[in-house]
């Protein structure tokens, strides 16, 4: 499986996607192959390269911080385009 994440790494660090390896267990771990953009969801130009240069069988938006808090506690930081929906709107311009 070939699994491409988009992260600004400001609330998280790079080890992190290795800890998914180690959760999922060692048999599909095997099979992962991650593609770790390091960029703002916000950036238009590094979605369409991404986009441009992969197909995708499915995407997925996890919209929120890491810590439930952050988000509850200054939920405006999630929003893209003034609508929490704003990256999916980013996606599929």
């Amino acid at each position: 499986f070939k699994v491409s994440i988009i992260d600004n790494l400001d609330n998280s660090i790079i080890e992190a996607v290795d800890r998914v390896r180690e959760l999922v267990g060692p048999e599909l771990s095997k099979k992962l192959q991650f593609n770790l953009l390091q960029s703002e969801l916000k950036s238009r130009d590094d979605l369409d390269k991404l986009f441009f240069k992969t197909k995708f069988d499915v995407v997925i938006h996890f919209a929120a911080f890491k810590v439930v808090g952050e988000s509850v506690g200054n939920p405006r930081q999630c929003w893209i385009t003034g609508k929490p929906h704003g990256a999916v709107e980013k996606l599929f311009r």
